[in-house]
């Protein structure tokens, strides 16, 4: 039987498929350095597949909470042949999915609904949205209780089901900015406004991957990696 590396290493050859809606870790998988765009496989890099992997997390919570309020959504339109126009297409999508979402709450006050340039000169964070400010470590600590260890894993790993996993990367990349990665690194990195880095990638081993990058000011987030189950 093969060896296991190291829990929680970066897988070393970076390949990654990304299957757009994908019946299984939201179209993330391990296999080949690709992604599905309109129906045929196109090139990219382990870091895009995991921005995509995000957007589509975001887009998709985004699309729920329309419906949550009780309204028919239909995405809009949109073409794309690379993974990177997928991707703008995938935060276009969860845009206008979050303006949709501020226009009902704000029709139901009586209130006009906002134009698309206005809303995209000053975006309104809707009800029940995450909070792009809110403390890393308060998104973080739900996945960080005893019941989430499992094995022989170390005291800073937890492994959570799929949708506490979905749900604390839209707490953590809602609005979030990526910065580059290193190359050795193969996801992307999420600046947070509270001086945390977040790592995002896909491990060989154990699936889509948390890491804490840089703790900020929070030193009990130090090496902590949360995997999805």
């Amino acid at each position: 039987m093969e060896r296991r590396r190291r829990h929680g290493a970066p897988h070393d050859d970076g390949r990654i498929r990304v299957a757009q809606n994908g019946p299984i870790n939201r179209g993330l998988y391990f296999g080949a350095r690709s992604a599905i765009v309109n129906g045929r496989l196109v090139e990219t890099t382990p870091g895009r597949a995991v921005e995509i992997y995000g957007a589509e997390i975001d887009r998709d919570m985004a699309e729920a909470r329309v419906r949550e309020r009780g309204a028919p959504y239909r995405r809009p339109a949109g073409l794309y042949e690379t993974p990177e126009g997928y991707l703008r297409q995938l935060r276009a999508d969860a845009q206008a999915a979050d303006r949709a979402a501020v226009n009902l709450d704000r029709m139901n006050r009586g209130l006009p609904p906002l134009s698309e340039e206005t809303y995209l000169a000053n975006p309104v964070r809707p009800r029940g949205a995450p909070d792009p400010d809110a403390p890393t470590i308060d998104i973080l600590q739900r996945a960080m209780r005893p019941e989430f260890r499992y094995g022989r894993s170390g005291p800073n790993v937890y492994t959570v089901p799929r949708s506490m996993f979905e749900e604390i990367v839209g707490g953590l990349t809602y609005r979030t900015p990526v910065l580059p990665a290193p190359a050795r690194y193969k996801g992307a990195w999420f600046s947070r406004g509270d001086q945390c880095v977040i790592g995002l990638r896909y491990s060989d081993d154990h699936g889509p991957t948390i890491d804490v990058i840089r703790h900020g000011l929070f030193e009990v987030l130090n090496d902590i990696k949360i995997h999805q189950r």
